[in-house]
């Protein structure tokens, strides 16, 4: 038995408790992907299929039922789920979600919606990630008054002064070339983002573009005028590896990122397996994979200390964070082996570690 291993996360969390009552501690947020509707549209109807098979039923959702005949229901588009889901972000102190943008007729703005329509919601607050490739010069100002709009609602998470946070997920460089003719094109949209802020008397928002790439994070930051540099997720690729791994390399990727020398808002990673997705692959990937690229499922505790672990490193590099911010992968990946939000077999243990940190 390794000792030392098991006590890791034991006297982090022991630090982190010692470390946050001093002072205020930076916001912890989480990524949503709300692809969880059953069949209204393709997505569902996907992710229904990669988690049905029995060996992945122990990570679905706490709203999700099995029938009788073994199929599965993942209809968590309702408000009764929208409330229980921010009662576990309230037991898990959790500051923020990062809500993935979408057309607002798509069936993925549901989660959203009913978010804003939800009366607890000031018991977690908000922002969005938008897809820098969704960005083009025929939609720019539409885009950017959409967002400033949704800046200006209560519980809108603010940071650096309170500046509305706001997230580029950048995929490709190709879309980039395309639509704005490199990095530097694309200030138009920062600049847009600012103007609509303003002219909702809000700062200037606080952007920070997410991707594995930290040179082109760092290239595209400063040509565009963005704030700092972040990730949606992280991986290397291992075999059967332990989730140890996983978070070890994540951290040495902050440091990375530190010394490109743009501001950083560090990820932490509740887990990576997406296995599922390789049994049954989903429609709008092709990343292909094997059955075992994955790192074992993580205890809540592991995944509690790990995101002590990022908050700590927030705190003691202030310069290079000024954002005081984390955000984590994710809330809801289930079937990519990234979840903080209860499940069927886990109940809300991650939130339950995770609040008897951040609280």
């Amino acid at each position: 038995m390794n000792i030392r291993g098991l006590m890791r996360p034991i006297l982090l969390t022991l630090l982190a408790l010692t470390a946050f009552a001093e002072e205020p501690r930076p916001v912890v947020g989480a990524i949503r992907w709300d692809g969880w509707h059953g069949d209204a549209d393709g997505v569902g109807r996907a992710v229904t299929k990669s988690l049905t098979p029995p060996a992945w039923r122990y990570r679905l959702p706490f709203f999700a039922k099995v029938r009788d005949d073994g199929s599965i229901d993942l209809r968590g588009d309702t408000p009764e789920v929208m409330t229980a889901e921010i009662a576990a972000a309230k037991t898990a102190h959790l500051d923020y979600w990062a809500f993935l943008a979408y057309d607002e007729t798509d069936a993925m703005t549901r989660g959203l919606d009913l978010y804003l329509a939800n009366p607890h919601r000031a018991d977690v607050h908000f922002c969005m990630i938008s897809e820098t490739a969704r960005w083009h010069r025929g939609n720019v100002q539409a885009l950017a008054e959409r967002f400033a709009k949704l800046m200006a609602e209560p519980g809108y998470q603010r940071v650096a002064g309170d500046r509305p946070l706001f997230y580029f997920l950048h995929h490709q460089t190709e879309d980039l070339e395309k639509n704005w003719g490199g990095p530097a094109g694309f200030r138009e949209v920062i600049e847009a983002l600012k103007t609509a802020a303003a002219a909702r008397g809000l700062p200037a928002p606080y952007t920070a573009v997410m991707t594995y790439d930290v040179n082109g994070a760092h290239a595209l930051r400063e040509a565009a005028g963005l704030d700092a540099i972040s990730a949606y997720a992280f991986q290397l690729g291992d075999a059967r590896a332990r989730y140890s791994k996983l978070t070890g390399d994540l951290e040495s990727f902050w440091e990375i990122q530190h010394a490109s020398g743009s501001p950083v808002i560090p990820l932490t990673m509740a887990g990576w397996d997406r296995r599922p997705r390789v049994q049954n692959p989903v429609p709008w990937e092709n990343f292909g994979g094997t059955m075992d690229r994955y790192y074992e499922q993580a205890t809540p505790e592991q995944v509690a200390a790990h995101i002590a672990t990022a908050v700590a490193w927030v705190r003691e590099h202030r310069d290079a964070c000024p954002a005081q911010a984390v955000i984590t992968y994710a809330w809801n990946e289930f079937d990519e082996g990234g979840w903080l939000c209860p499940t069927l077999v886990e109940g809300d243990a991650r939130a339950q570690a995770l609040g008897r940190i951040l609280r």
